[in-house]
């Protein structure tokens, strides 16, 4: 999955609002070899912490226990710089040196300048479903959504998976809220909500236009302007390309002096990752080596496509350096034209860390937390996420306060004081602008319980695969539910994911706490009723209790 990058440009006020608004996606979280991904989808700030970890009697160091913060490929970061990272902290030691070192200079850079967010929650174990929710403030599985698995350009498949062929444009978008209010407004990268084409009488899936999105380029879309994904040097140059258009369109608004919101949602570290050789020079160059091929941890590197030595996690890294840098571009070009005071940007990803036996490059790791893409399990949906606004977001701060991508519609809208529809009651997100910036509106205590619906058995090892609800105690938020429906294969699974009980999700509490077993089962059955109907095929999420943390 990709990064996203989210920009929201907002017109000044007497309270203050900001000029502007990125939003950074990445594909799935880079983890692993330190990475935060910038979610192609969300900037994912995976990074530089430090554990060791044992699987099939071989020892692996990663740098990544935390949440996924940006969106699209899995992955989530910690910066160097940050300290006290809440009841995760003690599983980190700051890492100085080495192949696990994350190579994310700009990422951490942000983190200090902003705020970094450690139980930031995608309701979303994949892109589709994850982006659905930024976008709309509900639930992927909400009847006005419909899109709680991965849709794409077959009828039949989204049809048989129970999914819309494509996000239904009379549901409220974020980007349709501030293009009703005049704001200038544009989406650049993968799409994902909506690529069938259109075949005869039967029409196809709606341009960006028709979400209130006035300027965009994209891929995975059936927009008039798009990237040429069939190109295979695009992953290569996508971060570069995405960016040029994003500061583009920011040009153009600040010229004609009007707010603007912007998505930046980028292609790594989704698979295929194919760096040039300039790219793996220029992360050579950062760590102090003549040849990228010391950077591979073991012996006996294999060449690449394109002819040279190389390794997953150099081909991992040097993209997600890359990415970095193109980031940072934007950055640099918000503190050069004084606008980082008057915007506020966003970096999280849309899911955890791809299965390097699906992909072999996607080397991200969840760390201490269980399950990757494709679970609803920590490791699958918990994410890292940064915002910074000079002046506005503290700096240097980690909140551990819960965060769901869902938030972001109604957190948007109370920053920049637009109105919500009347059917904003029926969302899951809730207003939690005062997170961001301590003088915005408080939006009250959360009313719903965090909750997720994830309805595709799980890939790769047993452990992995999730039930297919999820839901969290409002009071004691670290206390998760799992289970699945009445008449499926019986499953509950209740877990403490504090420090000091249980970050793995490996100790089930069920029938220690019978009572609160049943009262979030409840309420989370109650939930589902309102979703939409499953889909046709059946699925009995089964999975295992084989691995155990040490």
């Amino acid at each position: 999955p990709p990064l996203l990058l989210l920009l929201l440009h907002m017109e000044l006020a007497a309270a203050r609002q900001p000029r502007g608004i990125i939003f950074c996606e990445i594909g799935p979280c880079f983890t692993n070899p330190g990475i935060f991904t910038f979610s192609t989808y969300f900037l994912c700030l995976f990074q530089c912490w430090r554990t060791t970890w044992y699987t099939h009697g071989h020892t692996h160091h990663t740098s990544c226990i935390t949440p996924h913060f940006l969106f699209e490929e899995e992955c989530f970061f910690f910066p160097r710089s940050v300290q006290g990272l809440g009841d995760v902290a003690p599983y980190h030691t700051l890492l100085q040196q080495g192949v696990d070192r994350p190579a994310t200079p700009r990422l951490e850079k942000m983190a200090q300048e902003g705020t970094l967010f450690d139980r930031f929650y995608t309701l979303g174990a994949e892109c589709s479903p994850s982006r659905a929710s930024w976008m709309t403030g509900r639930s992927p599985s909400d009847p006005a959504v419909r899109i709680h698995l991965v849709i794409g350009p077959d009828r039949q498949e989204n049809q048989h998976r129970g999914c819309a062929n494509w996000l239904d444009p009379n549901t409220t978008t974020v980007t349709a809220l501030l293009h009703e209010r005049g704001w200038a407004t544009g989406h650049f990268g993968k799409w994902h909500l909506g690529d069938v084409v259109a075949s005869g009488s039967e029409k196809g899936a709606p341009p960006l236009a028709a979400y209130g999105i006035a300027d965009s380029q994209c891929y995975v879309c059936t927009n008039p302007s798009t990237f040429d994904f069939s190109d295979p040097w695009f992953p290569s140059n996508s971060s570069r390309l995405i960016v040029d258009r994003g500061l583009q369109m920011i040009e153009q608004a600040v010229a004609k002096n009007q707010s603007f919101y912007l998505n930046l949602w980028f292609h790594i570290n989704h698979a295929p990752l194919l760096p040039t050789k300039e790219q793996y020079q220029a992360l050579a160059d950062y760590e102090g080596v003549k040849d990228p091929v010391e950077l591979c941890p073991g012996p006996n590197p294999q060449p690449h496509i394109i002819g040279y030595p190389t390794c997953p996690q150099l081909v991992y890294r040097a993209s997600q350096f890359e990415l970095d840098r193109q980031i940072g571009r934007v950055l640099d070009y918000l503190d050069a034209t004084g606008l980082s005071d008057d915007v506020l940007v966003v970096f999280s990803s849309d899911n955890g860390p791809e299965d390097p036996h699906i992909y072999i490059n996607s080397v991200g790791d969840p760390g201490p937390f269980r399950g990757r893409k494709r679970s609803l399990y920590d490791g699958g949906v918990r994410m890292p996420m940064i915002a910074r606004w000079k002046g506005q977001v503290p700096a240097g701060r980690v909140s551990s306060t819960t965060l769901l991508s869902a938030d972001w519609l109604p957190t948007v809208a109370a920053l920049t004081n637009t109105p919500l529809p009347g059917t904003a009651d029926s969302m899951l997100g809730h207003n939690m602008a005062q997170e961001l910036v301590p003088t915005a509106r408080s939006g009250g205590p959360r009313t719903k319980n965090p909750a997720w619906d994830y309805r595709a058995q799980g890939y790769g090892y047993c452990w992995n695969a999730a039930p297919r609800l999820a839901i969290h105690d409002l009071e004691q938020p670290e206390l998760k539910l799992l289970l699945n429906p009445p008449g499926d294969f019986p499953r509950r699974e209740l877990y403490n994911r504090s420090l000091a009980a249980d970050t793995f999700e490996s100790q089930s509490l069920v029938d220690q706490f019978p009572d609160l077993t049943a009262n979030l089962t409840a309420r989370a059955l109650a939930w589902m009723s309102t979703l939409a109907p499953s889909p046709l095929f059946k699925v009995n999420h089964t999975g295992c209790a084989a691995y155990r943390f040490p």
